[in-house]
């Protein structure tokens, strides 16, 4: 079949997956890697994968990064949705709540359900975090107030 359509990406990703599947990661990798020059989005993205868990590999949360972009930016969204936890947890990156939302609804829009699901707690996360400062600051503002009175200012 690879002499028949040698340059096939998504043939070169299946049988990536097959070998990646049986836990050849060595062969993976190398498939993997030719159809992701063809910038095969669903190759470059197992190979996020494989750095992200050292697969094969030595484990590099920026290299990982690095293919999972790639993907994403062709609007791959299980890759989408991977930036967005590598953004919230902060893996190899500086934590960016902002970006991994964006992340995370991009990936949401085409329906990936563990995306919506990360979206809806950052929400409801980022929404409870802006209720507490929203209270700490009244509490200091009512502090302060009180203090100002009492010492007759």
């Amino acid at each position: 079949m690879v002499r028949t359509f040698p340059n096939s990406s998504r043939l070169k990703y299946q049988l990536g997956r097959g070998y990646w599947k049986s836990n050849n990661f060595g062969e993976a990798i190398i498939w993997f890697r030719q159809a992701a020059e063809y910038h095969y989005a669903p190759a470059e993205a197992l190979l996020g994968y494989m750095f992200q868990f050292g697969q094969g590999v030595p484990q590099n949360y920026r290299e990982a990064f690095s293919w999972y972009s790639q993907a994403a930016n062709q609007g791959f969204a299980p890759a989408q949705k991977n930036l967005g936890l590598f953004y919230e947890m902060g893996l190899g990156l500086t934590k960016d709540i902002l970006q991994a939302s964006e992340w995370y609804r991009k990936a949401a829009e085409q329906g990936n359900i563990d995306a919506q699901n990360h979206l809806k707690r950052l929400s409801a996360l980022i929404i409870k975090e802006n209720a507490e400062e929203h209270a700490t600051t009244e509490t200091v503002r009512r502090e302060t107030e009180g203090s100002a009175v009492a010492e007759g200012l």
